[in-house]
């Protein structure tokens, strides 16, 4: 099967930044639990406002079974870093994994 990737650009709103950092790391720290518990996606979660001048942050997932994206996204979606929201998901794409242009498609 197919490897499916989704990038989600992130917008880090105002209530983040009053977060003391402690309870930022915590709040880190549960979301890296809910992430462990769907070990068949792949989450990498990357810091851009720094390098690109905007205030956002964007995921790549990585997942072979949509089902499973959305469970993990059932398991997020009511975290206070996006009910609340801290965070708000400002865009997602979608896409299918593909060999090279050198190779032939199937």
């Amino acid at each position: 099967m197919p490897n499916l990737v989704a990038v989600l650009t992130l917008k880090m709103e105002k209530d983040w930044l009053c977060l003391d950092r402690r309870t930022r790391q915590s709040y880190r720290t549960e979301l890296d639990e809910i992430i462990a518990q769907h070990p068949r996606v792949l989450w990498r979660y990357c810091d851009s406002e720094a390098l690109s001048g905007k205030y956002q942050d964007f995921v790549l997932i990585e997942f072979s079974d949509i089902l499973d994206y959305h469970n993990l996204w059932e398991s997020l979606r009511d975290h206070p870093v996006f009910s609340k929201p801290h965070f708000s998901v400002v865009s997602v794409q979608l896409g299918v994994e593909r060999p090279p242009l050198t190779e032939e498609a199937p």
